[in-house]
């Protein structure tokens, strides 16, 4: 046999159209879609080709069989030619199956990026109303627990941007089948959202913690000038104030004055706290030391004039 009568020549020509008809499903599989939709349209397209190339398989197969049994000399020749489309067919169709399990699972990837960029915005809103709401302190454990509701939500943003992070990989894989390009630059958007207010929070927490520090100190220091004033009114108050010499006096003015200074320091340090704007009004630590310089003030001006009967 020779020529086009050649049921093997025959045989190659229809094997060659085939194996071309293949490699075209293999560069389709291999495309990016720009939509998911278009990805799944374009995936019913593959199906499509491999259920008709797989029937014309079939029937090459028995034509091999009917060759075969008519030349059983060229049998082995035949049935080697429908090695590889076979093996092209079985490759381009693990391929789409592959491709079809894929697709699959993207509706409940976009559902997660829905859910990512919902708690992003979420925290956001939060964020803002910690940062910018109205706040009423009077202790320093009052600014210590705010403190830790600000670290607690700076908490809550680092585990949000690493499930953003995360979620990067998996819209880069998603791009091999889809374009991604809209929600990769709105998880990057929404990731520097989150990070700006990150610095937001960390620069108020920064000073919230140094608040409670000088908070502490001032209420230990007032709560001390508290029981000196309690002591010097308890001994002017237990004796007569005549059987006070001079030189006791003028201790007693002394201690006086060194608390008067103290206090007015405490209150020097009222705008020096950088808390939210009037946030250290309500701070009773300021209004004790108040009413504890003008118990020492007016005690100073009873001994003073004491001081100056004995002079007399």
């Amino acid at each position: 046999l020779t020529g086009k009568k050649n049921p093997v020549w025959k045989l190659d020509s229809q094997v060659a159209e085939l194996e071309s008809s293949l490699e075209t499903v293999k560069v389709l599989l291999e495309q990016q879609s720009p939509t998911v939709d278009e990805a799944q349209h374009l995936l019913k397209h593959v199906w499509d080709k491999l259920d008709a190339w797989h029937s014309r398989l079939m029937l090459l197969e028995n034509e091999v069989e009917d060759l075969a049994e008519d030349h059983p000399d060229q049998a082995h020749i035949l049935v080697d030619q429908l090695t590889r489309p076979l093996q092209l067919y079985q490759n381009a169709a693990q391929m789409a199956e592959q491709r079809t399990a894929f697709l699959g699972k993207i509706p409940t990837c976009l559902q997660e990026f829905d859910g990512i960029l919902y708690s992003a915005t979420c925290w956001l809103e939060e964020a803002q109303s910690w940062l910018y709401a109205p706040c009423s302190f009077t202790t320093a454990k009052n600014l210590q627990n705010h403190a830790n509701s600000l670290q607690l939500v700076l908490d809550d943003s680092e585990r949000i941007r690493l499930v953003m992070q995360d979620f990067r990989a998996v819209l880069d894989d998603i791009c091999s089948v889809c374009n991604m390009s809209w929600q990769k630059d709105r998880l990057q958007q929404s990731d520097q959202q989150v990070h700006k207010m990150q610095r937001t929070i960390l620069e108020q927490l920064e000073l919230f913690v140094q608040a409670v520090q000088e908070v502490e100190a001032m209420e230990e220091e007032v709560k001390t000038l508290d029981n000196n004033v309690a002591k010097i009114q308890a001994i002017l108050s237990s004796v007569d104030n005549s059987s006070l010499s001079l030189r006791e006096q003028q201790v007693i003015l002394t201690n006086m004055a060194s608390i008067r200074r103290t206090l007015e320091e405490v209150e020097s340090c009222k705008g020096e706290l950088h808390l939210p704007q009037g946030a250290e009004e309500s701070l009773l630590i300021f209004s004790r030391a108040q009413q504890l310089l003008q118990t020492v003030q007016e005690l100073e001006q009873l001994t003073e004039q004491q001081s100056m009967q004995l002079q007399v």
